[in-house]
């Protein structure tokens, strides 16, 4: 009888199981349905809604200070339609994403700044046809037919093309990488290790991976059993600072090489200076000096805010621009519409081109090749890759 009711029980459970993601894919269906309806109605287009999901901390602060700054050029320019925009917390996205898809006026969400999120969100958007404007850089994510999805930043493969081009300027024959089990950085991994298979004078010595348990010294101690000229290590914040402190301790002087979250005055400026010298980083162009558009971009930001804009508020302000073209360009504010205006029409925004590719990767190369220097930070250099001499590699070079 025990068996009898256990087999009842277990059959329950599947059968509401089976009603419940049944529900869930038709109630989304029903979300698409009655925003398509909502949205083709012309009384609804005078006001254009926008999610946001981003860290409404101290973390990335330029990302909102661009995207208000724009909402408020438009205002001041009396734009029609105009901008609604509802905040939303990274921390809470699966939720945030979750009311954004039950607003019918919701058109597009924008942000995110970590690749793990925009990979847990960006299927949910899409069943429910919403535009997903993501700034997270990772390429791999926009492989994964999600129709709906779209980048806002410079992709990954620059970052890795720089890294390499930094390990080539410094004629490393031997690489240590280390790298954080991540959807961020085992994207950056995949590419980076491209980039090498095509350098027959660089070889990748010794891997070594991590979660969340990082262990310095058992990390330190499997790649010093191998042989490695310089060190790649692609982390976070904090895993980076014990890493390189222990590096030095150690007495390594080897070459350092990271991502762009080493690019930040609150990650260098609390590391004495002699342990960052011999670091480099993948980061972004900060002269803004491309275009003319650029640099009064520039001018504004800091005037408003007295500070200086950072590629997150680059990004930020673009994102709403670019909606703004798609849609003045789009007879009504289906996602769709906009989606494929943005994709096929090359729109500028500063006189920077927002080219795609077929599958919503963008074109544009904003990033940079940096070196730390004592007093000043990260700099931004040029690696003479094509230079036939053997340079040596020595500190006093870059004092």
């Amino acid at each position: 009888m025990k068996r009898f009711l256990l087999k009842i029980g277990i059959f329950v459970v599947v059968v509401v199981s089976a009603a419940f993601f049944h529900y869930r894919h038709y109630d989304l269906d029903g979300m698409k349905e009655r925003r398509h309806s909502y949205l083709i109605q012309p009384q609804n287009n005078s006001e254009v809604h926008v999610g946001v999901i981003w860290p409404l901390n101290q973390e990335y602060p330029g990302y909102l200070k661009g995207l208000k700054m724009a909402l408020e050029e438009l205002q001041n320019n009396q734009a029609f339609p105009r901008f609604k925009v509802h905040f939303a917390h990274e921390d809470k996205s699966k939720s945030a994403a979750w009311s954004f898809a039950r607003d019918q006026r919701i058109v597009a969400v924008v942000g995110s700044a970590n690749s793990d999120t925009s990979k847990r969100i960006a299927p949910l958007l899409d069943d429910a046809g919403i535009l997903f404007l993501q700034s997270s850089t990772n390429p791999f994510l926009m492989k994964r037919k999600i129709k709906l999805l779209l980048e806002n930043s410079s992709p990954d493969f620059y970052h890795a093309e720089n890294i390499k081009n930094i390990v080539r300027y410094l004629n490393i024959d031997k690489i240590s990488f280390i790298y954080k089990k991540s959807e961020y950085f085992k994207g950056l991994r995949h590419l980076l290790a491209y980039q090498v298979k095509n350098e027959p004078d660089i070889k990748i010595t010794s891997i070594y991976s991590f979660d969340e348990q990082f262990k310095v010294e058992e990390i330190y101690s499997a790649i010093d059993t191998r042989d490695f000229d310089g060190i790649v290590f692609l982390g976070y914040k904090k895993e980076t600072q014990d890493f390189l402190k222990y590096l030095r301790w150690c007495k390594n002087d080897k070459p350092f090489i990271g991502g762009e979250l080493l690019d930040y005055p609150d990650f260098y400026n609390s590391i004495d200076p002699e342990t960052m010298k011999g670091v480099y980083c993948s980061s972004y162009d900060s002269h803004f000096d491309k275009t003319p558009e650029l640099q009064e971009f520039y001018q504004r930001y800091q005037q408003k805010y007295n500070l200086k804009p950072n590629n997150y508020a680059l990004r930020g302000y673009c994102a709403i621009m670019l909606l703004k073209k798609a849609v003045d360009n789009s007879p009504n504010l289906r996602p769709n519409l906009l989606h494929h205006s943005i994709l096929y029409s090359k729109f500028s925004i500063l006189g920077l081109k927002f080219e795609y590719s077929h599958d919503g990767i963008l074109k544009q190369n904003l990033t940079a090749c940096k070196k730390w220097l004592p007093g000043e930070g990260f700099v931004q250099f040029t690696p003479d890759v094509e230079s036939k001499s053997k340079l040596k590699y020595n500190y006093e070079l870059f004092e």
